[in-house]
C-alpha cells in the first residue's frame, strides 16, 4: 500500500524508464515489469496526446486507470475514461487511446507481453485491420 501523500505521477516519472516503441508511437513511463505468474503487473504513464491502435496477440490485459482522463478504444468502440476506470482488453483486440490529461494506467497481463518465440507483444494494425489509420 502507498504512503499517503506520495505523487503518482512524480514517483512514475522520476523512477519509470521512458520506452519508445515504435517510433514515437506508443510514448510511455514504465514502473517496471512484475512477474507474478501467470500474470505481469505493470505501471505506465501516458503523456498526453492521440496513441495509434494496437494488438496484443498473446495476452488479454486488465486496465485500471489511476489517474488522468482521456477517451480509450475496444475494437470498434470509443469510450470515456477516467480515474477508477476499469477495462478488459481481450488478447487480439485492437485498442488504443487519447490522453487529454497525463495518465497512469495499472496494466496486468497474462500470459507473457515478451518472449523468446514472439519477442515483444505488440503489433500495429494491417491497412486491412485498420483502414483509416488514424490515432483514436
Amino acid at each position: 500500500m502507498m504512503k499517503e501523500g506520495i505523487d503518482l505521477e512524480v514517483l512514475v516519472r522520476k523512477e519509470g524508464k521512458r520506452i519508445e516503441a515504435a517510433g514515437d508511437i506508443l510514448l510511455i513511463y514504465s514502473m517496471g515489469i512484475f512477474d507474478t505468474p501467470p500474470r505481469i503487473h505493470e505501471m505506465v504513464l501516458l503523456e498526453k496526446g492521440p496513441y495509434r491502435p494496437h494488438f496484443h496477440d498473446h495476452s488479454d490485459v486488465y486496465l485500471m486507470f489511476l489517474r488522468g482522463s482521456g477517451v480509450y478504444l475496444l475494437g470498434d468502440t470509443r469510450r470515456e475514461y477516467g480515474v477508477g476506470t476499469e477495462v478488459r482488453v481481450p488478447k487480439s483486440t485492437l485498442h488504443g487511446f487519447r490522453v487529454t490529461e497525463t495518465t497512469i494506467i495499472l496494466s496486468i497481463q497474462s500470459g507473457q507481453p515478451i518472449s523468446s518465440e514472439h519477442g515483444l507483444d505488440f503489433r500495429l494494425p494491417t491497412e486491412a485491420e485498420w483502414p483509416s489509420g488514424e490515432t483514436v
